[in-house]
């Protein structure tokens, strides 16, 4: 008998990709856009922040933060809201739900 071999066709996915996920997640889902500004230029002693711009909600976070910081804090945001419904690839919900504070 011949074993049978099952290919995942996922492939996987480097910081940048899971990034890229999540900004359009946060945007397509909840209205939020992650926009990078230079904080510490502008005497902002924080590092990222939630707002209300007219209509709209943007996420700020510092763009001089390393990929693993701006991962976090979107995940920060989206530990917020129920993504069960929403169709995550695996490797993006792992990184969520490893992230997500207590």
């Amino acid at each position: 008998m011949i074993p049978l071999v099952v290919k995942t066709t996922e492939k996987a996915m480097d910081k940048k990709d899971i990034l890229t996920t999540l900004e359009n997640l946060l945007f397509s889902q909840f209205n939020i856009r992650v926009v990078y500004e230079n904080l510490l230029s502008q005497s902002i002693k924080r590092k990222r922040g939630l707002c209300r711009f007219d209509d709209e909600y943007l996420f700020i976070i510092n763009k001089k933060e390393k990929t693993d910081y701006k991962i976090a804090a979107i995940c920060d945001i989206l530990g917020n809201f129920d993504l069960e419904s929403i169709y995550l690839p695996p490797q993006v919900r792992k990184v969520i739900e490893k992230n997500k504070k207590q």
